[in-house]
């Protein structure tokens, strides 16, 4: 059971989380923990500036160290600042729903 203040309203949540016995009984495929990790270490080298690869570096140290890689967006009036200001308006319109807003 997990329970959170809402940042909303300061309202405190609970949540009953599933056991991971319930979890695989959820998933109709037979998925091993952490078999995602292998991909997104690949596609952090490939694609991106390191986040996914500093932040792995902190949790093998059991401390954040270093400053955490930047991104850098580009002109909002670019293509791709289209794209990714329309991701980030879709995104606030779910969460404005979810809560009511």
């Amino acid at each position: 059971m997990i329970q959170h203040g809402d940042a909303l309203t300061g309202e405190v949540l609970t949540e009953t989380t599933p056991s991971e016995d319930q979890l695989a009984g959820m998933c109709k495929f037979n998925v091993v923990k952490g078999w995602l990790l292998p991909y997104i270490i690949e596609g952090c080298r490939r694609y991106t500036n390191g986040r996914w690869l500093w932040w792995l570096h902190c949790l093998s140290r059991g401390k954040v160290e270093g400053d955490i890689p930047q991104i850098h967006f580009g002109s909002c009036g670019s293509e791709q600042g289209k794209k990714a200001r329309k991701h980030l308006e879709d995104i606030v319109a779910k969460l404005a729903y979810r809560l009511g807003g």
